[in-house]
């Protein structure tokens, strides 16, 4: 991202529970790059903290300065109001496909407004746990809606911390971080809120990165300036573990180069699962309704449930306070449940004693999930002849001491090191702004690795015994046999894509147009998860990512060849053209290639 002379780089994370901002002008070194703490709050709520709640609310509310036509968000959410349609986790309906799993449906129906139509069979695999969105917006509307909410709050506050003359000649950049397994449709449709929103005045000011590339770039940065600076030499490699409320993203790294330049590549492809802290939410909300049973869980209003309760805030009270010891601790059952006091169940005097074993149950799964994580990356840079120094432990999740504990076992019987450094919370966005700070061609990482296989389905002449009979077709000009949907891998899985040089390859498209039509087209892309990439489209470990559409008609038609079909028939124009595709850092671009000219950027329009 290219730094003009007066430029304010703002760091946008955009968390499943929380969201946070920072900032730093082009003039700021690291250590002067400021979090936003001041966000705005209803008595009785937290108004002054690093991040402020993704949530927000439609229905009736006062208009004032932090009041919109359709509700309100974050900490000025009242709680315990009737008529309040509180939306959140709604990060999570972004990506759409992966929310199909059962796990992640659940999560969303045990925090929706519907808790008690809750079913917790195990045999449940169908969509009606998940909640309704609001009427008639999707989810990227609700995020923008909330996104709204955000800046305009962060640009009052940049408007009194530089002043309106100084602030209004200033360019805008914003550095959103994106979790290391968002689908690229996510992240398009994160992109698009955030344009939404308003942060700047043109989409080429926004920048990607994911979150734990934003975490390791503060944390190597705090490192490198502090005492700890001596602990990291050339060719160590680390885990960089940004454990959130939605997800845990993992990335392993290298360091190449101390001096002149602090530099790292990527030592393994990243990974993460969604088993971040809210799971633990989940796991409380089955437990809690286990102990007084379904049938007084169902009583209690859905105000007394949800976020902003009194049961939820006790609850996250002791989850932040619980480091693996004993403890006692106790929850209020609301009066609606109507619960008589029961000793075996840790019932008296209306209130549910909680013990360190319960939020061992409740925590374990995530935790253990974690570690699982960490040692796929540490098994994958063994696999390169290599051994793990660290493991550094970032994110809201991470801040919790019995996660810290329990990596910090892990890594002990491994010899490896681990490390949370300071505002673990908000590495992720201090990261942000320290990489939008960066030049061009002169940041920390120097070299990333490509997540996925990215190909298309392309159409191959017919070779017995290598080819599928299913697939097979005669072409209508040429009379000969060919194979569709057979893949061509692009990118692949693993690949090295240097920073400074970032990687273009392209689609070799052949299509034909009758006289006349309009000359649009598109290519299909998919992509691969597996190691290993299946030749056929078809194949189950294939999904379809996009479809690439090319506007060809700004091309003279003196560019086209032409052809007739047999026997005289139908004429048509031929294009022979590439589509280039470019992997740059989290995102993909597209450009058309026409007999050696470029025609635009070509359009994606996502499907997974």
């Amino acid at each position: 991202m290219a730094i003009t002379k007066k430029s304010i780089v703002i760091g946008l994370d955009y968390g499943t529970t929380y969201t946070g901002v920072a900032y730093g002008d082009s003039t700021a070194s690291f250590k002067d790059i400021q979090v936003i703490t001041n966000w705005p709050g209803t008595y009785g709520n937290t108004a002054t903290n690093e991040k402020v709640p993704s949530q927000l609310a439609y229905g009736e509310f006062p208009h004032d300065t932090y009041f919109y036509d359709w509700g309100t968000w974050g900490n000025l959410i009242p709680t315990q109001v009737k008529g309040v349609n509180r939306q959140y986790w709604t990060k999570l309906s972004l990506d759409k496909n992966d929310k199909r799993s059962r796990e992640l449906r659940m999560l969303m129906a045990l925090l929706s407004n519907d808790m008690r139509n809750l079913n917790l069979g195990d045999d449940d695999d169908d969509d009606d746990n998940e909640p309704p969105a609001y009427p008639g917006k999707d989810p990227k509307d609700i995020v923008t809606d909330y996104l709204t909410g955000v800046k305009d709050h962060v640009f009052r506050y940049l408007l009194q911390e530089f002043g309106t003359v100084l602030f209004n000649s200033c360019e805008i950049e914003v550095v959103v971080t994106v979790p290391a397994v968002w689908s690229d449709k996510a992240k398009d449709l994160t992109f698009q809120a955030v344009t939404k929103a308003g942060f700047v005045s043109s989409k080429e000011r926004i920048k990607m990165v994911t979150e734990p590339e934003a975490a390791a770039t503060y944390t190597l940065k705090t490192l490198k300036a502090g005492a700890g600076g001596d602990d990291i030499r050339v060719s160590d490699h680390f885990i960089l573990c940004d454990a959130g409320g939605g997800t845990v993203d993992l990335l392993s790294y290298k360091v190449s180069s101390i001096s002149p330049d602090f530099r790292v590549e990527e030592a393994a492809v990243g990974t993460g699962d969604k088993c971040g802290s809210t799971f633990i939410d989940r796991n409380f909300k089955k437990w809690f309704m286990a102990k007084i049973g379904e049938e007084a869980f169902k009583k209690i209003p859905e105000a007394k449930l949800g976020p902003g309760s009194r049961i939820s805030r006790e609850f996250e009270n002791i989850k932040t306070a619980f480091h693996g010891s004993a403890i006692k601790a106790y929850i209020a059952i609301p009066n609606e449940a109507k619960v008589e006091d029961d000793e075996s169940k840790g019932i008296e005097d209306g209130e549910l004693l909680v013990t360190a074993n319960d939020l061992m149950e409740m925590f374990d799964p995530c935790v253990d999930r974690t570690l699982e994580l960490i040692d796929e990356q540490a098994a994958a840079v063994v696999a390169t002849g290599n051994t793990v120094k660290f493991v550094f432990l970032v994110g809201g999740f991470g801040r919790s001491e019995y996660m810290y504990k329990r990596v910090e076992e892990y890594c002990k019987d491994r010899g490896f090191g681990v490390r949370r450094p300071p505002f673990p919370w908000s590495a992720v966005v201090r990261g942000a702004v320290a990489r939008g700070l960066e030049p061009n061609g002169g940041g920390l990482v120097e070299l990333r690795k490509c997540r996925l296989h990215y190909g298309t389905p392309v159409s191959q002449r017919f070779i017995r015994g290598q080819h599928q009979e299913s697939d097979s077709y005669i072409d209508e000009l040429t009379g000969e046999k060919y194979a569709k949907g057979q893949m061509r891998w692009l990118f692949n899985k693993g690949d090295p894509l240097p920073v400074t040089q970032p990687k273009r390859v392209a689609i070799e498209c052949s299509v034909r147009f009758k006289v006349g039509e309009s000359r649009t087209t598109g290519a299909q892309l998919a992509f691969c998860r597996d190691d290993d990439a299946p030749r056929r489209y078809m194949d189950d470990a294939v999904t379809s990512l996009c479809t690439v559409n090319a506007d060809l008609s700004d091309v003279p038609l003196s560019k086209f060849q032409r052809a007739r079909g047999r026997a005289g028939g139908q004429e048509y124009l031929i294009a022979e053209f590439r589509l280039e595709l470019l992997v740059d850092n989290s995102t993909l671009k597209f450009f058309i290639m026409f007999d050696g000219e470029e025609y635009g950027s070509a359009i994606p329009k996502f499907e997974a």
